[in-house]
Protein backbone atom coordinates (compact mmCIF):
# COMPACT_ATOMS: atom_id res chain seq x y z
CA UNK A 1 0.00 0.00 0.00
CA UNK A 2 2.60 2.11 1.07
CA UNK A 3 4.84 1.71 -2.43
CA UNK A 4 1.94 2.48 -4.08
CA UNK A 5 0.53 5.28 -2.63
CA UNK A 6 4.39 6.40 -3.53
CA UNK A 7 4.18 5.90 -6.97
CA UNK A 8 0.75 7.30 -7.56
CA UNK A 9 0.53 10.37 -5.11
CA UNK A 10 3.99 11.99 -4.97
CA UNK A 11 5.33 13.07 -8.18
CA UNK A 12 8.93 11.47 -9.81
CA UNK A 13 11.82 13.11 -8.30
CA UNK A 14 14.56 10.94 -9.48
CA UNK A 15 17.08 12.09 -11.79
CA UNK A 16 16.83 9.55 -14.84
CA UNK A 17 13.13 9.33 -14.72
CA UNK A 18 13.21 13.46 -15.07
CA UNK A 19 15.94 13.71 -17.45
CA UNK A 20 14.48 10.50 -19.87
CA UNK A 21 12.05 7.73 -18.97
CA UNK A 22 9.07 10.43 -18.85
CA UNK A 23 10.81 12.82 -20.94
CA UNK A 24 10.76 10.35 -23.71
CA UNK A 25 7.34 9.79 -23.16
CA UNK A 26 6.04 13.13 -23.07
CA UNK A 27 7.58 13.49 -26.13
CA UNK A 28 6.54 11.10 -27.60
CA UNK A 29 3.19 12.07 -27.22
CA UNK A 30 3.87 16.17 -27.95
CA UNK A 31 5.07 14.21 -31.17
CA UNK A 32 1.72 12.21 -31.59
CA UNK A 33 3.87 9.08 -32.26
CA UNK A 34 7.14 7.37 -31.48
CA UNK A 35 10.59 8.18 -33.01
CA UNK A 36 13.33 10.10 -32.76
CA UNK A 37 13.64 13.28 -30.89
CA UNK A 38 14.88 15.68 -32.53
CA UNK A 39 16.98 18.61 -30.71
CA UNK A 40 17.30 16.41 -27.54
CA UNK A 41 20.10 17.40 -25.55
CA UNK A 42 20.66 13.88 -24.31
CA UNK A 43 21.73 11.36 -25.79
CA UNK A 44 20.23 8.54 -24.19
CA UNK A 45 16.61 9.93 -25.28
CA UNK A 46 17.41 8.36 -28.61
CA UNK A 47 19.99 5.72 -28.02
CA UNK A 48 18.58 3.31 -25.28
CA UNK A 49 15.82 0.85 -25.83
CA UNK A 50 11.90 1.98 -25.42
CA UNK A 51 9.88 -1.15 -24.37
CA UNK A 52 9.35 0.46 -20.47
CA UNK A 53 9.00 4.27 -21.78
CA UNK A 54 6.05 3.05 -24.07
CA UNK A 55 4.07 1.49 -21.55
CA UNK A 56 4.57 4.97 -19.65
CA UNK A 57 3.47 6.62 -22.78
CA UNK A 58 0.53 4.60 -22.80
CA UNK A 59 -0.67 4.97 -18.98
CA UNK A 60 0.04 9.14 -19.77
CA UNK A 61 -2.51 9.03 -22.62
CA UNK A 62 -5.00 7.04 -21.20
CA UNK A 63 -4.81 9.07 -18.07
CA UNK A 64 -4.45 12.13 -19.99
CA UNK A 65 -1.35 12.92 -17.60
CA UNK A 66 1.52 11.49 -16.17
CA UNK A 67 -0.06 10.45 -12.27
CA UNK A 68 0.67 6.67 -13.41
CA UNK A 69 3.74 6.19 -15.25
CA UNK A 70 4.60 4.21 -12.64
CA UNK A 71 2.51 1.65 -13.28
CA UNK A 72 4.89 -0.48 -15.61
CA UNK A 73 7.46 -0.41 -12.53
CA UNK A 74 4.63 -1.22 -10.21
CA UNK A 75 3.01 -4.23 -12.28
CA UNK A 76 6.94 -5.48 -12.91
CA UNK A 77 7.37 -5.72 -9.13
CA UNK A 78 4.52 -7.68 -8.98
CA UNK A 79 5.37 -10.00 -12.04
CA UNK A 80 8.95 -10.33 -10.47
CA UNK A 81 7.49 -11.38 -7.44
CA UNK A 82 5.24 -13.86 -8.61
CA UNK A 83 8.24 -15.24 -10.92
CA UNK A 84 10.58 -15.55 -7.92
CA UNK A 85 8.15 -17.90 -6.35
CA UNK A 86 7.70 -19.52 -9.67
CA UNK A 87 11.01 -20.14 -10.14
CA UNK A 88 11.32 -21.47 -6.50
CA UNK A 89 8.38 -24.21 -7.61
CA UNK A 90 10.18 -24.84 -10.82
CA UNK A 91 12.93 -25.96 -9.06
CA UNK A 92 11.78 -28.28 -7.00
CA UNK A 93 11.23 -26.16 -3.23
CA UNK A 94 8.41 -26.45 -1.26
CA UNK A 95 5.61 -24.02 -1.53
CA UNK A 96 6.38 -22.47 1.73
CA UNK A 97 10.21 -22.27 0.48
CA UNK A 98 8.26 -20.54 -2.69
CA UNK A 99 6.44 -18.36 -0.71
CA UNK A 100 9.33 -16.96 1.22
CA UNK A 101 11.56 -16.59 -1.50
CA UNK A 102 9.03 -14.39 -3.14
CA UNK A 103 8.46 -12.21 0.56
CA UNK A 104 11.90 -11.89 0.74
CA UNK A 105 12.34 -10.79 -2.83
CA UNK A 106 9.83 -8.37 -2.23
CA UNK A 107 11.06 -6.89 0.68
CA UNK A 108 15.12 -6.05 -0.66
CA UNK A 109 15.83 -2.27 -0.14
CA UNK A 110 16.78 -1.67 -3.67
CA UNK A 111 13.51 -3.33 -5.27
CA UNK A 112 11.21 -1.36 -2.75
CA UNK A 113 13.27 1.84 -3.78
CA UNK A 114 12.50 0.98 -7.61
CA UNK A 115 9.17 0.02 -7.18
CA UNK A 116 7.36 3.56 -7.41
CA UNK A 117 9.85 4.95 -9.38
CA UNK A 118 9.26 5.75 -13.21
CA UNK A 119 12.64 3.93 -14.21
CA UNK A 120 12.87 0.54 -16.24
CA UNK A 121 15.19 -1.38 -13.62
CA UNK A 122 12.01 -3.87 -12.69
CA UNK A 123 10.58 -3.79 -16.13
CA UNK A 124 13.28 -5.39 -17.32
CA UNK A 125 13.96 -7.80 -14.15
CA UNK A 126 10.43 -9.04 -14.73
CA UNK A 127 10.93 -9.95 -18.53
CA UNK A 128 14.38 -11.51 -17.61
CA UNK A 129 12.65 -13.92 -15.14
CA UNK A 130 9.46 -14.52 -16.77
CA UNK A 131 12.44 -15.84 -19.81
CA UNK A 132 13.98 -17.73 -16.52
CA UNK A 133 10.44 -19.22 -15.75
CA UNK A 134 9.17 -20.43 -18.82
CA UNK A 135 12.82 -21.99 -20.40
CA UNK A 136 13.32 -24.27 -17.40
CA UNK A 137 9.48 -25.79 -18.52
CA UNK A 138 9.60 -28.97 -19.86
CA UNK A 139 7.23 -28.47 -22.71
CA UNK A 140 8.34 -27.04 -25.84
CA UNK A 141 5.65 -24.60 -26.33
CA UNK A 142 6.54 -22.46 -23.55
CA UNK A 143 10.56 -21.54 -25.49
CA UNK A 144 8.35 -19.07 -27.13
CA UNK A 145 7.54 -17.30 -24.15
CA UNK A 146 11.15 -17.45 -23.52
CA UNK A 147 12.12 -15.92 -26.45
CA UNK A 148 9.37 -13.52 -25.92
CA UNK A 149 10.99 -12.70 -22.80
CA UNK A 150 14.00 -12.23 -23.75
CA UNK A 151 13.17 -9.70 -26.73
CA UNK A 152 11.32 -7.59 -24.86
CA UNK A 153 14.19 -7.78 -22.20
CA UNK A 154 16.84 -6.69 -24.45
CA UNK A 155 13.76 -3.76 -26.16
CA UNK A 156 13.72 -2.41 -22.52
CA UNK A 157 17.22 -1.70 -21.26
CA UNK A 158 20.38 -2.97 -23.21
CA UNK A 159 21.94 -4.49 -19.41
CA UNK A 160 19.64 -7.62 -20.22
CA UNK A 161 22.90 -8.60 -22.13
CA UNK A 162 25.10 -8.91 -19.26
CA UNK A 163 22.24 -11.48 -18.03
CA UNK A 164 22.04 -13.69 -21.37
CA UNK A 165 24.81 -15.46 -20.18
CA UNK A 166 23.49 -16.87 -16.56
CA UNK A 167 20.46 -17.70 -18.65
CA UNK A 168 22.06 -19.70 -20.54
CA UNK A 169 24.22 -21.18 -18.10
CA UNK A 170 20.73 -22.15 -15.63
CA UNK A 171 19.05 -23.67 -19.05
CA UNK A 172 22.10 -25.99 -19.51
CA UNK A 173 21.95 -26.67 -15.48
CA UNK A 174 18.05 -27.30 -15.87
CA UNK A 175 17.94 -29.33 -19.04
CA UNK A 176 19.13 -32.45 -20.66
CA UNK A 177 21.93 -31.47 -23.69
CA UNK A 178 19.35 -32.06 -26.54
CA UNK A 179 17.13 -29.45 -25.78
CA UNK A 180 20.53 -27.05 -25.73
CA UNK A 181 20.20 -26.04 -29.43
CA UNK A 182 15.87 -24.78 -28.87
CA UNK A 183 17.36 -22.72 -26.32
CA UNK A 184 19.99 -21.13 -27.32
CA UNK A 185 17.70 -20.50 -30.43
CA UNK A 186 14.95 -18.62 -28.28
CA UNK A 187 17.51 -16.87 -26.39
CA UNK A 188 18.84 -15.22 -29.73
Amino acid sequence: VYIVALAFFTPSNDQDALEYHLARAALWKQQHGLGHVDGADDARLNLFPPNAEIGQLATMLLAGRDRYATLPQLLAYVALVLSVAGLARRVSFGVKEAAFSAAAFATLPIVVVQAPSAMNDLVVGSFLTAAAYFGLATRRATTIALAVGVALAVGTKLTAFVALPTLALVFAIGHPRRRWPLLLVAIA
